[in-house]
């Protein structure tokens, strides 16, 4: 071990030191006074306790000085970049001299770069006579492309400061230490028209993209609808904008770490761009290992506290002996008054998150499993952001309760690397329970629908014999009709006799139907309630599903319409150009 500051080891000495005197100037006088009066001289244990505590301000004070180990080799990880995307709104953007033209060339290259910029956390800022931050460090796509939509909507104003906004892109990356590594990715023009001088921090990567054709074009100027008016025009001449390579060259020139690239009307650099970056991170941030002396000094402290205590206690042997029975009689209690203080808070509702946890744990540990999973509930809210044994307690009440998929869910979130060994078995044990108890479900639900598929068919074929029959008898009956038609009027005799074996062979017929459908009417009675009830349930799923996409609808309708309203707030917080009162300064 090695102590690292001595300036704080000599001072906290030198003043342990001084108060160990005047301790023992004051331990005599007393001493020696109660000697002279009652005749009592100072014990064992009262020496020893103050030795004791002297050893405990002495370790105290070298603790101090920032006691560190041997070097050893730590991994570290990589973190996110930051990146600035700075966008020329000027007048000159709206040159068409590419495809469709500047502003929305850089627009698109932008939104290129911000759906291919995986670990980026990027900032949108817009410029012309002065820089605005219209979104601030975010890896939310649907946040960035939005704003970009914004700027496409408004014409381009205003002159080409880009000195300036570079000067205050470069503030978002200081800290109290200085400037920290970081990504400005610049898109305009070049026509640049200020006289500010621009220095670029080193640890500060700049990629420019140059928009715009050498020959260049004219600035058009179009009113509110976007109809064309006329052409620029300073001094009584249309002004052309063209790209000047040689400004892109000094300005790169400038940053210790910089490149330019330029786009014309089918160009899109953003793999170029991505990989200077992350060229520069991987340079700066390694994932490889560095030595590190870790930090031993709360060892040191831990072994003053041990000596402090020692002191006290031997000090208070007296006392202590009562105080050891004072804590073994309440020592019981003070769990219960802690739970007490946590339920009362749970009611008043100033409960917070880490004490519902671990209120919860204690429902957990007395089997309260509906209590703890509704605070588990209430608490968790991103599981792959909570502690590995919240999540552990939580699917293992969700597994209990016979909910295995969400319980199969959560472990999946648990970061397996915080869990002891114990618990790393409990989740494979209960993960691989929980995922035979989904396929077991999975296994009876269709054997129950093959049971009732089978059922269903079996039904619908005797329901078709059914009806074959009857419709065979009415046949025979109706031929029957028709023979008696054609023989004409026979005997009444022949008639009646007929008639009478007619109404005995009805008579029989009935009964059997009665027989057959006194068999039979309990299953059609039941084959029908069974439809009824489908047909009842198809319908309330199609009312679900047309509330539903109501209720879609409406959620969409207000959506659009926050959408369309956050536009129209950003088109005039995106407003950076202003008004010039002298005439002979350029703007565009």
């Amino acid at each position: 071990m090695i102590i690292t500051n001595y300036t704080y080891l000599y001072s906290a000495l030198l003043i342990v030191f001084i108060l160990l005197f005047l301790i023992y100037l004051y331990d005599k006088k007393f001493f020696t006074k109660v000697k002279r009066y009652w005749f009592y001289e100072r014990s064992r244990a009262s020496k020893t306790s103050f030795f004791f505590f002297v050893l405990s301000l002495l370790v105290f004070a070298i603790a101090l000085g920032d006691i560190r180990g041997r070097e050893e080799l730590v991994k570290a990880s990589i973190p996110n970049q930051k990146t600035v995307l700075l966008i020329d709104s000027s007048a000159s953007m709206m040159v068409e001299d590419v495809r469709p033209f500047r502003l929305a060339k850089a627009a698109i290259i932008a939104r290129h770069f911000i759906r291919n910029s995986f670990g980026h956390q990027v900032s949108i800022a817009v410029f012309s006579d002065i820089q605005r931050k219209i979104v601030p460090f975010t890896d939310d796509l649907e946040i960035l492309e939005s704003r970009l939509e914004v700027l496409l909507s408004n014409s381009g104003k205003g002159s080409s400061n880009v000195n300036l906004a570079l000067k205050e892109s470069f503030q978002y990356f200081y800290t109290k230490d200085g400037y920290e590594t970081g990504n400005v990715l610049l898109i305009t023009d070049g026509e640049q028209h200020s006289f500010i001088d621009l220095e670029v921090p080193e640890k500060i990567n700049l990629a420019v993209v140059g928009i715009g054709t050498e020959s260049g074009g004219k600035i058009p100027i179009r009113n509110n609808k976007g109809n064309f008016v006329r052409y620029k025009k300073w001094q009584g001449k249309e002004v052309t904008s063209k790209l000047d390579k040689r400004y892109f060259e000094s300005l790169v020139s400038k940053a210790k770490y910089g490149k330019v690239w330029y786009a014309g009307s089918y160009a899109l650099p953003t793999k170029e761009i991505l990989s200077f970056f992350d060229k520069r991170h991987k340079e700066v941030f390694t994932s490889g290992q560095f030595k590190e002396r870790p930090v031993k000094g709360y060892v040191v402290i831990k072994i003053a506290i041990v000596l402090y205590i020692l002191s006290v206690l031997i000090g208070r042997m007296r006392s202590f002996s009562f105080a050891l029975v004072f804590l073994i009689i309440t020592g019981s209690n003070v769990k219960a008054q802690n739970y007490d203080d946590l339920f009362l808070k749970l009611q008043n509702g100033t409960i917070s998150k880490e004490e519902k946890l671990k209120l919860s744990e204690f429902f957990l540990q007395n089997e309260e499993q509906d209590k703890a999973l509704t605070l588990y509930n209430e608490s968790l809210n991103d599981l792959s952001r909570e502690e590995a044994r919240h999540v552990l307690n939580y699917g293992t009440l969700l597994f209990k309760n016979k909910k295995y998929k969400a319980a199969v869910d959560a472990y999946d979130q648990i970061d397996q690397s915080a869990l002891t060994d114990q618990a790393k078995d409990l989740l494979r044990k209960n993960k691989l329970a929980a995922l035979k108890k989904m396929q077991q479900e999975k296994k009876q639900q269709q054997n129950k629908d093959k049971n009732k598929d089978n059922k269903n068919q079996e039904k619908n074929q005797q329901n078709q014999q059914d009806d074959q029959e009857k419709e065979g008898e009415q046949e025979k009956e109706n031929k029957s009709g028709q023979q008696k038609q054609q023989q004409g009027k026979g005997s009444d005799k022949s008639q009646n006799k007929k008639q009478k074996q007619g109404s005995e062979g009805k008579e029989e017929k009935e009964k059997k139907e009665k027989k057959d459908g006194s068999e039979d009417g309990e299953e059609n009675e039941q084959d029908k309630q069974e439809k009824k009830k489908q047909k009842q349930k198809s319908w309330d799923q199609i009312k679900d599903d047309i509330r539903k996409k109501k209720n879609m609808s409406k959620v969409k309708g207000v959506l659009k319409q926050i959408v369309d309203d956050d536009r129209n707030i950003q088109k005039k917080f995106m407003k950076t150009s202003r008004k010039r009162n002298n005439r002979k300064v350029k703007d565009w």
